[in-house]
């Protein structure tokens, strides 16, 4: 077992292999060479450009450099700013795909830098007594689930990284739009849409309790209610008390207050839930003043296709007879599915579910009505795959796997896909053709462009494409550009365009061809509100065809006249049957960010210099290959309390990484004063050392924190060692699949490793593990637990004592369905155990009994719900029942959670309550009748979820089961559980 695990560590390289670093004095960029080469000097100027704009206006000094990781690892761009305990920037290098101006139309790399670098601005500034601390504690101290004593101590070294995230992502999206000169969301038509809509409609406004309760989770926006809301409050905040009093907020200076709303309180001179409420009240009356300005002329009419909002949807075709619209649709409560919508009575029918689907496009989406056949993209947030679903079987066949490619139309001509596929930061123009087992190449836009929403004409001559690139001078504004291109050249490598348009400074999307090929119909918000524009080939000329009071999206064309669109609504999009007629009567709307730009001018001179501008050869001070183990260096240095058996222990804890976290060395150390103790066991010690996809460790006396409150005891007698491997062999979320493996030696035992209540029938004792685990399950939006899909594992494990090796396999495997019942699913979890040894002999057992959690827990120990795993068994004391070989099955009915949004404080706060019920069987020792055992359990659990400091999710839980076995181990259990993090 050993040497298959050696053989198969030896067989994989590591991970940070291909990593190179260039460094400046306040900015270190890795990257993954050679691919990414090519994008360090603009994400390196992007950046440097960033903090001198930070630096001018924050008066912002970093504590240590900030990183950041340029990385190919999703199709979706994305960022992510981590400020403790060092400032990391972690940032998907693929060009931005979503639609309706939902981001920034700014240069992509420009416009991230600066709204990762306010995240790492507003946490990292530190005010003299944040410094103090900060020494004391030797660096900014992070969450860490072994001590949760660590809330206490981010909260001091970072106390604004306990702010609400839509303080977060409103700070930043203001920023980012203003260093950006005035392009982002803080003036953006997506945003002003969002709440004319909603104030349109009369729904209710979230308070910042309900916002971070429910607000976030139910909606189908989801976490973007966090940008929105932050967003719009700082706009509000910045017209009515100006940006110095924004900036005076964000910033951390002497004699500010630590928690964020206590310091608003200083600097506005008002409550903020106060000032909330006079937001909301003025948001109504300056979306009601919009509504009138565009109802000045007449409103297009329109026949909803649904009865209800369906959420997130895709590009829509119409099926070969015209009587179904066909689509992938993602709303609140199911997961994301391909449905067909009757066109004469609404109904919404769902054909197939979209794994991995995307936020505001679902997937990307094309049509063959001859062979009714839809072809769909999986896995949108990493590497897409291309699938094929035929509709008339309901069968789905996988095309390309993981080829990255997006934006597909069909070309019924030849029968070919077209398709937008990624790689390296480029956007490349392919064709697939039948039967789609390959693609071709045919024009790779230079770096700096980015083109979506491809389309071809029926009759397969033209492509039309949207790109947006730079401006004509260094530092101007991005522009969106509708290039109409032929096939044919396309096909030779020549990508010179016939016909091209733009919108000023707004972004046309999602123009496709009519069915006569005459014509381009597409979106833009134009006038500030999203209305459909046709585009006429032959004239070059372009005109609305309507106007909408809220927003008009993605276009079908029917015939010359009639249109099948998208019309937001405050629950999600509505597809819905206008007619196209041309006019020219639009009014403009008002946009809040305009209005703050009007009466605060200085607003216009946040700019960032242009990144090129930046010098970049002169500013590097280090580069070469990064070698994270060589970088290592103290994070932090704690006081900490350990639980050894039933004793107290008072110690430290020291933790080193590498500036990107990929490797990590941890330190603790405590000491037990317990007479009752004996002396050799009151030093507890534990150390163990992350290295790519290797973990070594050892200990003396190993403590637990969580031993404090027990029942059940994770502290170990006596000296242990361990090394460990982990190779991820399929990444593919939501498929993943990892090797793992770990060998172990124990000295000094008094019970097993894992057993507290199994006394060790040797003072030594050596472990071996080989295994796999493979999971692929899913969840809807809004829920909170995994709602459907499949996981197992597989381990061979080997004890070996005195001489005697005793193997033994386990493997597990759960299943489960959801329920038409919103949030509900079934599962059923079975697995099963063999050793071989003696009966007799502790070490070839397999121990079970009770629910395993402790009155206060760590999620680092498992989960909330400890009752599914395999060596649980609740109504039975803790390892009460034994069996040499075992197979047990639960079968649990997880029931819909009902939600909270006015339970607690901002601070500290519930935000929903779900219960499950299970039943439970287990058969032990099945090759011997005389041995043989039964014993059933029925149970239930109610878990309360709840978050402190807005960032840390803690859960109660409260379970009771009732045991049932032969010779009277079964009892009545119940349990109550505080998992902190």
């Amino acid at each position: 077992m050993l040497t298959a695990f050696v053989a198969v560590g030896a067989a994989f390289p590591t991970r940070a292999a291909d990593l190179d670093f260039v460094e400046t004095g306040e900015l270190r960029i890795v990257y993954f060479d050679p691919g990414e080469k090519h994008l360090v000097a603009h994400a390196t100027q992007s950046f440097l450009s960033g903090l001198a704009t930070h630096e001018r206006l924050f008066h912002y000094v970093p504590d240590g450099r900030v990183n950041v990781l340029l990385q190919d690892f999703s199709d979706r761009a994305n960022a992510t700013a981590i400020p403790a305990p060092r400032n990391r920037i972690f940032l998907d290098i693929a060009p931005s795909n979503e639609p309706f101006e939902t981001l920034s139309s700014a240069e992509w790399f420009g416009w991230t830098a600066v709204h990762e670098l306010t995240h790492i601005v507003d946490n990292d500034r530190a005010n003299p007594a944040d410094a103090r601390l900060r020494r004391l504690f030797h660096g900014k101290v992070d969450v860490d689930s072994a001590h949760p004593e660590t809330l206490l101590y981010n909260y001091l070294t970072v106390p604004r990284l306990t702010a609400p995230r839509w303080y977060q992502e409103g700070s930043a999206v203001f920023m980012e739009t203003w260093m950006s000169g005035g392009v982002g969301r803080a003036q953006g038509g997506y945003d002003e849409m969002v709440f004319r809509g909603m104030v349109q409609e009369n729904t209710r406004f979230y308070d910042p309790l309900g916002l971070v309760s429910k607000g976030t989770e139910i909606d189908f926006k989801t976490g973007a209610n966090a940008y929105l809301y932050g967003t719009r409050f700082m706009d509000y905040l910045g017209l009515n008390y100006g940006p110095q009093k924004l900036l005076a907020w964000w910033r951390r200076d002497a004699g500010s207050r630590r928690y964020y709303s206590h310091d608003f309180q200083r600097v506005f001179g008002l409550p903020l839930q106060e000032c909330w409420r006079q937001w909301v009240d003025w948001e109504h009356g300056f979306q009601r003043q919009n509504l009138l300005a565009v109802r000045e002329h007449p409103v297009t009419e329109y026949r909803d296709l649904t009865k209800k909002d369906l959420g997130a949807v895709s590009r829509t075709y119409l099926s070969a007879d015209g009587t179904k619209l066909l689509a992938a649709i993602k709303y609140p409560g199911q997961l994301a599915h391909i449905a067909s919508i009757g066109r004469s009575d609404g109904r919404v029918s769902e054909i197939k579910e979209v794994k991995g689907a995307s936020g505001y496009s679902v997937t990307s989406l094309a049509y063959d009505p001859a062979t009714a056949t839809l072809f769909y993209t999986t896995n949108n947030n990493t590497h897409r795959n291309l699938e094929a679903l035929e509709l008339r079987s309901g069968n789905s066949r996988m095309l390309l796997k993981a080829a990255r490619i997006g934006d597909i139309v069909y070309n019924p001509t030849d029968r070919s896909l077209w398709g937008l596929r990624l790689n390296n930061g480029f956007v490349i123009l392919v064709r697939i053709p039948s039967p789609y087992k390959e693609w071709q190449t045919l024009y790779v836009f230079p770096r700096g462009e980015r083109a979506f929403d491809l389309d071809l004409s029926p009759d397969g001559t033209l492509a039309s494409v949207s790109v947006s690139g730079p401006g004509l001078r260094p530092g101007s504004p991005q522009v969106t550009q509708v290039r109409v291109l032929r096939t044919d050249a396309l096909e030779r490598g020549d990508a010179t365009p016939l016909h091209t348009f733009t919108m000023g400074a707004a972004v046309p999307e999602s123009f496709v061809f009519s069915k006569d090929g005459r014509y381009l119909y597409g979106s833009s918000y134009y006038t500030g509100v999203s209305n459909i524009y046709r585009y006429e080939l032959a004239t070059e000329t372009l005109a609305a065809v309507s106007n909408a009071d809220v927003g008009f999206f993605r276009p079908l064309p029917l015939d010359e006249s009639r249109l099948i669109v998208l019309r937001y609504a405050a629950k999600g999009f509505v597809p819905t049957l206008i007619e196209a007629r041309p006019t020219e009567d639009l009014s403009a709307v008002t946009f809040l960010g305009e209005q703050v730009a009007a009466r605060y001018p200085e607003v216009q001179g946040w700019v960032a210099p242009d990144p090129s501008t930046i010098p970049y050869e002169s500013h590097i001070q280090r580069e070469g290959v990064y070698r994270p183990l060589r970088e290592l260096s103290l994070e932090s240095l704690i006081p900490v309390v350990e639980g050894y058996k039933n004793s107290v222990g008072l110690g430290a804890s020291a933790r080193f990484s590498d500036p990107m976290g990929y490797d990590s060395l941890g330190v603790d150390t405590s000491y037990s004063p317990d007479a009752g103790l004996p002396a050799r066991q009151r030093l507890h010690v534990a150390a163990a050392v992350h290295h790519t996809r290797w973990t070594a460790g050892a200990a003396w006396n190993g403590a637990d924190f969580y031993d404090l409150f027990g029942p059940t005891k994770r502290s170990l007698a006596g000296y242990n060692g361990y090394v460990a491997y982990d190779r991820p062999l399929i990444f593919d979320p939501p498929q993943t699949m990892d090797f793992v493996a770990k060998v172990a030696y124990y000295g000094g035992l008094d019970t097993l490793p894992g057993y507290q209540n199994v006394t060790s029938p040797s003072k030594n004792l050596f472990t071996a593990d080989v295994g796999f685990v493979a999971v692929d399950t899913r969840f809807s939006p809004g829920a909170v637990d995994v709602e459907t899909g499949h996981s197992w594992a597989i381990n061979a494990h080997g004890n070996g004592a005195a001489g005697d090796l005793i193997p033994s396999l386990t493997g597990t495997f759960d299943i489960g369905f959801p329920l038409p019942l919103n949030h509900s699913s079934v599962w059923l979890r079975s697995g099963a155990s063999l050793s071989s040894g003696a009966r007799t002999n502790p070490l070839a057992n397999s121990y079970l009994g009770g629910f395993g959690n402790n009155y206060v827990d760590s999620g680092g120990n498992g989960g909330a719900q400890r009752y599914r795993e395999l060596l649980s068994m609740p109504g039975f004391r803790l390892d009460a029942l034994s069996g040499r070989s075992l197979v047990k099955s639960t079968l649990e009915w997880c029931l819909p959670p009902l939600r909270f949004e006015a339970l607690g404080s901002p601070g500290f706060y519930a935000s929903w309550v779900r219960p499950e019920v299970f039943v439970s069987a287990l058969e032990t020792d099945l090759d011997n009748r005389v041995l043989r055992r039964s014993a059933h359990a029925v149970g239930a659990q109610l878990d309360l979820q709840l978050h402190v400091m807005h960032r840390q999710s803690m859960m109660l839980s409260v379970g009771a089961a009732r045991g049932f076995a032969a010779g009277g181990l079964g009892r009545s259990e119940f349990m109550l559980s505080l998992q902190v993090l």
